[in-house]
C-alpha cells in the first residue's frame, strides 16, 4: 500500500471503525448548530463530539491494522508534508489481537529519506564493485595502486596507503592495477574487469530476494538501484569524463579488437612506471606494446603510447626509433586537445633541434607551438629555444634559455617524476654544452669579408656562408640521419 497526501488537520476528522472523512466546513456547521437548537446547542456540539489531536504514540491494544493505518495517515495530514505509506509485511491481525510498535505495522517514511537512502546505495554498490576488481586483480597478479570510490580516492605510496578526497570526481569509481608482465594479458584482465560488474549483480539479487520476502519498498527501490547502476556499467559506450572506459567497453575490446585493448593496458603501465622511474628504467616490452597500432594514430591513446615510447627510446640513446615515434605522433596531432598540440610542436622543435641540427625546422615548429601562447608552457618554450640557440651557434643565448628552462621546471606541479628527472638531465647537459662552446670561443676579428667567428678550432668568414637550405617537411620532423646526441 504506497500513497502520498498533503493535507492540514482542520481539513480532516476520524471516527473510530470508520474512514478519514473530511471536515465540514464552518458555514454548514454554523447552519447545522441553528437548526439543532441555537447558539447553546452550537456551543455544546464540541463537547458531544470532540475533535481529538493525534497521541503521541499508537496504542498498544489498537483496532484492525486498516484503522491503524488512518490513525497514521492522519497524523500525517496534520505534518502537511510529504510522505509515503511503507508496508513492512507480516499478516493482517485480528480485531482482538495487538499491534506492538517493533512488530509489523505500516511506517510512514518521507520521501527525502527514501531518495537519501538511494545515494547510500550507490556508494555501497560502488564500493562492492570496485572490491570485486580489486579481490580478481590480486587473484590474477594485478598490483593495486588506487581505488577510488565516489569523492574518497586512496593511493599506495611507498611510505603506506593515503587518502583524500578529490570533489572533481565524486561520481563513480575506478580501480587502479598494474600488471607485473604482459603475459596472458587477455584472459587475466578481462577476468579482473568482469569482476566488477559480477559482484554489483550479486549485490543487487541479495537486495531483490530480500525485497521478495519483505516486500519493503525502499528494498524495492534498493534492488533496482543497484541492478540498473551495474547494467550501466556494461553498456559499451564511448569513452567516460577522462577519456575512462566502461568495463562493458574493455569486455567488448577484448573479445573484438585485443590489440587496442593491450595497448590502452600498456599505456596505463607506463603511465604508472613514470611517476616514479625514469623512461629508461621503463620494460621495454611495455614500451612497444604501447606504441603499437598503425603508422598514424587512430585515437588519442595512441599518440600517448607513442610519446611515452618515443621518451624510452630518447633516454636509451635511440634516436632513429624516437624520430619514428614522435613523426607518427606529430601526424595525428589533430586527435589532442589544443594544449597537447602545442606541447607536441614544442617538443618536436626540440627534437629537431637537438638531435638534427635542423635550426630552420625547429624555428617553424616553434612557431607552431606559440601560435596560442597561453596554451603554450613555459618549460617546453624554453627547452625548445634552448635546443634552437645551440643548433644556431648561439651557445649564450642556449645557456640562459636552459636557465629559465630548470626554472619552469622546478615549478612545474602534476608532473611525473620520471619524465621529470629526464628533462633535467636534458636540460644541463644543452647548459654546460653551450657554456662550454661560449668558453672556447675567444672572439671576433675584423677582416675585409666581415665577421670572421674564431672557435673550436676553425675559421669561418661569414662572407663565405652559403644560402639558408629550404626546410624539411614538417610532417616528418623526425626523418634524416642521426645528429648530434651529446
Amino acid at each position: 500500500m504506497c500513497f502520498i497526501a498533503r493535507a492540514s488537520l482542520h481539513d480532516w476528522r476520524y471516527h473510530p471503525g470508520q474512514r478519514l472523512i473530511p471536515r465540514p466546513e464552518p458555514e454548514a456547521r454554523s447552519a447545522a448548530g441553528a437548526e439543532s437548537g441555537g447558539p447553546q446547542a452550537e456551543a455544546q456540539a464540541p463537547q458531544r463530539q470532540a475533535w481529538p489531536r493525534w497521541p503521541s504514540g499508537i496504542e498498544r491494544n489498537a483496532c484492525e491494522t486498516e484503522q491503524a493505518q488512518d490513525h497514521r495517515c492522519h497524523h500525517a495530514l496534520s505534518t502537511g508534508r510529504e510522505a509515503v505509506l511503507l508496508r513492512t509485511g507480516g499478516d493482517r491481525p485480528r480485531a482482538s489481537q495487538s499491534v506492538p510498535m517493533g512488530s509489523h505495522h505500516a511506517v510512514l517514511v518521507p520521501i527525502e529519506g527514501l531518495l537519501a537512502l538511494q545515494v547510500l546505495v550507490l556508494l555501497a554498490g560502488t564500493a562492492v564493485h570496485e572490491l570485486g576488481h580489486a579481490l580478481a586483480a590480486r587473484a590474477v597478479g594485478f598490483d593495486v595502486a588506487g581505488v577510488r570510490v565516489g569523492p574518497l580516492l586512496a593511493l599506495a605510496t611507498p611510505r603506506g596507503w593515503r587518502a583524500r578526497f578529490v570533489w572533481e570526481m565524486a561520481v563513480g569509481g575506478e580501480l587502479l592495477s598494474v600488471p607485473a608482465r604482459p603475459d596472458g594479458l587477455r584472459p587475466r584482465h578481462a577476468a579482473m574487469i568482469a569482476a566488477g560488474p559480477a559482484a554489483h549483480l550479486l549485490m543487487a539479487v541479495v537486495a531483490l530476494t530480500a525485497a521478495l520476502f519483505t516486500d519493503a519498498l525502499a528494498l524495492w527501490f534498493t534492488a533496482a538501484t543497484l541492478g540498473l547502476s551495474a547494467l550501466a556499467n556494461l553498456v559499451p559506450s564511448r569513452p567516460r569524463l577522462g577519456g575512462r572506459w566502461t568495463d562493458g567497453r574493455w569486455l567488448l575490446a577484448w573479445l573484438v579488437h585485443p590489440e587496442r585493448a593491450t595497448q590502452r593496458v600498456a599505456l596505463g603501465v607506463l603511465q604508472r612506471a613514470a611517476t616514479g622511474a625514469r623512461p629508461r628504467d621503463w620494460d621495454d616490452r611495455w614500451a612497444r606494446l604501447a606504441a603499437a597500432g598503425p603508422r598514424q594514430p587512430a585515437d588519442a591513446a595512441q599518440v600517448a603510447g607513442c610519446l611515452l615510447a618515443y621518451a624510452h627510446a630518447l633516454d636509451r640513446g635511440e634516436t632513429d626509433r624516437a624520430g619514428s615515434l614522435l613523426t607518427r605522433a606529430f601526424a595525428a596531432r589533430h586527435l589532442l586537445p589544443a594544449a597537447d598540440q602545442a606541447a607536441l610542436a614544442l617538443q618536436s622543435a626540440f627534437f629537431t633541434a637537438r638531435f638534427r641540427g635542423n635550426a630552420t625546422l625547429a624555428s617553424r615548429l616553434l612557431e607552431t607551438g606559440l601560435m596560442r601562447p597561453d596554451r603554450a608552457r613555459a618549460l617546453d618554450v624554453e627547452r625548445a629555444r634552448a635546443a634552437m640557440h645551440l643548433a644556431a651557434d648561439r651557445p649564450a643565448d642556449a645557456a640562459a634559455a636552459c636557465d629559465r628552462a630548470l626554472a619552469a621546471l622546478d615549478t612545474a606541479w602534476q608532473r611525473p617524476a620520471g619524465l621529470t628527472t629526464f628533462d633535467r638531465e636534458l636540460l644541463e647537459v644543452m647548459r654546460d654544452r653551450a657554456r662550454m662552446t661560449s668558453a672556447d670561443q675567444t672572439g671576433h676579428i675584423l677582416c675585409s669579408g666581415g665577421f670572421v667567428t674564431i672557435g673550436q678550432g676553425r675559421i669561418v668568414p661569414s662572407s663565405t656562408a652559403g644560402p639558408v637550405p629550404p626546410p624539411d617537411d614538417p610532417e616528418d620532423v623526425g626523418a634524416g640521419a642521426a645528429g648530434r646526441t651529446d
